[in-house]
């Protein structure tokens, strides 16, 4: 059968053996703090991409089913940091983008196990991108209405399967931002301003950190320089996504549009769009759990012992 095909191909593959390696060995470096050869750089010393990595996580949680909480939560946040920005890396990016390349191609009889893995790839980007979406936008307070993260959220569901090379050398984060303030012009939203945007998203994430950094300040271009997000915004991310949000507009014709996307009617005649509602983001940590996602609402007080871990 092909289910049967598919696993067979799956456990001849070498890559499938190496990485669940690299999984194996990541958990026992974790347990013993050895944090200098943990990831990334597990990735380097055994030659796996992260892709590959992420891949086989739900395999090797299914198989430590007595894993201490610290070290589910360490899985957990390598997911999230692989699916958001690690596979995008500069030395990442080609085989991820290559691989959901592949997945559209029908007729790959030499790669039985990509379209599989890809899926689940993108499965879970999905929901790390909706979950990023429902939290940002709860924080204006009722400003972003449903029907506004409805539209948002088609935004982002684009460029994952129009656009993807957008990600290349990003952070999600940075293209669900923009995504925001796309809708917030669309839509006539006086509170959403990429100032504003900027401020509630360093609510979730301190001002200062790298990560604030890499998504708010430092967006990568495709010269190999950088620029702010609305930089970012304005050079790369509407010529690639002015005419699909404008088409948004047309189909949500009872919302409000600003002058400018009404007077860019013309750029989106030639493609069409349709709303999708934001998948119902997920409140418990047990259920995150189940989506192999990790959040937790305040931090927990560890011993010396765990926090090793």
């Amino acid at each position: 059968t092909r289910a049967l095909l598919h696993v067979r191909a799956v456990f001849a593959s070498t890559q499938y053996h190496t990485a669940l390696m690299a999984v194996a060995c990541e958990i026992a470096l974790k347990a013993r703090s050895y944090i200098d050869m943990t990831f990334p750089k597990i990735l380097d010393i055994f030659e796996v991409t992260a892709f590959d990595f992420v891949s086989v996580l739900d395999t090797a949680k299914r198989g430590c089913t007595s894993l201490p909480e610290p070290l589910e939560q360490h899985l957990f946040s390598i997911e999230y940091q692989i699916l958001e920005s690690t596979a995008w890396q500069p030395d990442q990016a080609p085989a991820t983008l290559y691989l959901c390349h592949k997945s559209a191609e029908s007729s790959d009889s030499d790669s039985a196990n990509v379209p599989r893995k890809v899926s689940v790839f993108l499965k879970k980007l999905r929901r790390l991108a909706a979950m990023r979406i429902a939290s940002i936008c709860r924080l204006f307070d009722g400003a972003v209405d449903e029907s506004a993260r409805d539209c948002i959220w088609t935004v982002v569901e684009r460029i994952f399967t129009e656009e993807m090379t957008l990600m290349k050398n990003r952070h999600l984060d940075s293209l669900v931002l923009c995504a925001i303030y796309a809708v917030g012009r669309l839509r006539r939203l006086k509170t959403i301003t990429f100032k504003h945007i900027i401020q509630k998203y360093q609510i979730l994430y301190p001002r200062r950190s790298r990560r604030t950094l890499h998504v708010v300040a430092c967006v990568a271009t495709d010269d190999g320089k950088t620029a702010n997000i609305i930089q970012f915004y304005n050079t790369k991310f509407v010529p690639r996504m002015k005419a699909f949000v404008c088409a948004l507009g047309k189909s949500n014709s009872e919302g409000k549009t600003d002058s400018a996307a009404a007077s860019s009617a013309k750029d989106a005649s030639t493609v069409t769009a349709e709303i999708h509602k934001l998948p119902e983001p997920q409140n418990s940590m047990q259920q995150i759990k189940s989506y192999n996602l990790f959040v937790s609402n305040r931090r927990s007080h560890m011993t010396p012992q765990t926090r090793a871990l």
